[in-house]
């Protein structure tokens, strides 16, 4: 932390800006003293190191874990971002992730788009399942993930058996633990 204080402090005045994004911040609010948080945001306030303190967290209750030396440090400016409220959204946002414009093919972006938009699609109905499980974009891209790992030229599409078993090794359980035991 020392090093780290002695470089931001030390320079000219036209060196470079500084943006910390931390990402589950309500886990560093949990450390002992919130040390690492008080002195980002105590120079976050110093005209002579130029940073930006961002926190990424799920949690609205955020503002009740600071301490009060920590909260006193802390700009109070909060950002509700909400995800996706509706299905068809998730179903875009799906398409999105698979078929990202500048590198998919036609051929690609229409297969994808027909599987995710059939009506009675079991791979939508799958999806469904995942999106009223937990509306959690990170879900979802771990779980395509795993589906566009495995294909390859002799299986180039899309089907349900992709989706069977993953769902559920999804949409029910942490996604980090799941994540973690994918790495065996």
């Amino acid at each position: 932390m020392t090093f780290l204080l002695e470089t931001l402090n030390s320079g000219d005045k036209e060196r470079q800006s500084v943006v910390f994004i931390l990402d589950e911040f309500d886990l560093f609010t949990q450390h002992h003293n919130q040390h690492l948080l008080y002195n980002l945001f105590d120079l976050s306030q110093s005209k002579s190191t130029p940073i930006a303190v961002i926190g990424l967290t799920c949690r609205q209750d955020i503002m009740e874990l600071l301490e009060k030396r920590v909260k006193s440090r802390f700009s109070h400016r909060q950002y509700f971002l909400y995800g996706v409220q509706n299905f068809e959204d998730y179903v875009d946002v799906a398409i999105d992730i698979l078929c990202p414009s500048k590198i998919a093919s036609k051929e690609w972006a229409a297969h994808v788009t027909n599987v995710f938009n059939s009506p009675h699609n079991k791979v939508r109905t799958y999806l469904e399942r995942i999106f009223n499980f937990n509306k959690s974009i990170v879900i979802l891209k771990n779980c395509l993930t795993w589906i566009a790992i495995k294909l390859d030229e002799t299986s180039p599409q899309i089907d349900v058996e992709m989706f069977e078993g993953k769902v559920d090794r999804f949409s029910f359980k942490d996604s980090k633990a799941v994540l973690i035991k994918g790495f065996k």
